[in-house]
């Protein structure tokens, strides 16, 4: 007679090996925790050390340089920042600074170099003049910059059988920007400004509007009011553009 075969069983799983299987597909992520913990760690350190040398007198700022504008010589610059006594390469508050050099209209933005360990260099870019506006009394003119802000009074000098309007179009011209006539008498630029009038904001949206065609055309602005604004072409035609 055969013997009886009892029946097999099944085998035990590995429990060890999926483990170590486990413990494999782990190590990455130890790894990127253990690395995150790393980072952390000397970022927080760099932190703290920036923050305890900028306390000392360790770079105490001795010198102060600038680059001379078109309208703005350096020790001119130097002067309107206005850097405090005692303040250091790495405590220094460049918002303060820039508010101090905007106080002159000219100045459009500033940068900064830090030359350790005692020196910083100051940087400005002048706004750029967007256009000439001619006061519709008087031989006056302002020239409005970048955004809408009066920077200064223009000095145009009208000879004999000149007109204020023909002078400041030949200056425009050169400096290719436009030109605004017959301003009316509630224009009343202050420089640093920004012109809120609706004659101005009026034909800021005109050219904001209009195409690069025709906008490359025109040469002057008429803004005797907002119902009655007219633009001329470099072809000499007039343009009605008001109500």
């Amino acid at each position: 007679m055969e013997a009886r075969r009892s029946p097999s069983r099944p085998m035990a799983p590995d429990h060890r090996k999926t483990q170590a299987e486990v413990l494999e597909r782990q190590r990455p992520i130890r790894r990127a925790i253990v690395a995150g913990i790393i980072v952390a760690t000397l970022a927080l350190l760099g932190l703290l050390t920036l923050l305890v040398l900028s306390y000392t007198p360790l770079f105490t700022i001795t010198g102060i340089d600038a680059e001379a504008t078109d309208h703005m010589s350096a020790d001119d610059i130097v002067k309107l920042a206005l850097v405090p006594d005692g303040a250091t390469l790495l405590n220094l508050d460049e918002g303060d600074i820039t508010s101090n050099l905007k106080r002159n209209p000219w100045v459009g933005s500033v940068s900064y170099v830090r030359e350790f360990p005692d020196h910083l260099r100051i940087t400005v870019h002048e706004t750029s003049v967007q256009a000439i506006v001619v006061m519709g009394t008087g031989n006056i003119a302002w020239t409005l910059g970048e955004g809408g802000v009066w920077i200064e009074p223009y000095p145009i000098t009208v000879g004999d059988k000149q007109s204020i309007n023909d002078v400041a179009l030949a200056r425009a011209q050169e400096l290719g920007v436009l030109l605004l006539t017959d301003a009316p008498p509630s224009v009343s630029p202050i420089a640093g400004h920004a012109a809120t009038d609706d004659v101005i904001g009026a034909v800021q949206s005109y050219q904001e509007n209009f195409s690069s065609e025709l906008k490359s055309q025109i040469v002057s602005y008429s803004i005797t009011s907002l119902d009655s604004i007219s633009c001329t072409l470099s072809s000499g035609v007039q343009v009605s553009l008001g109500a």
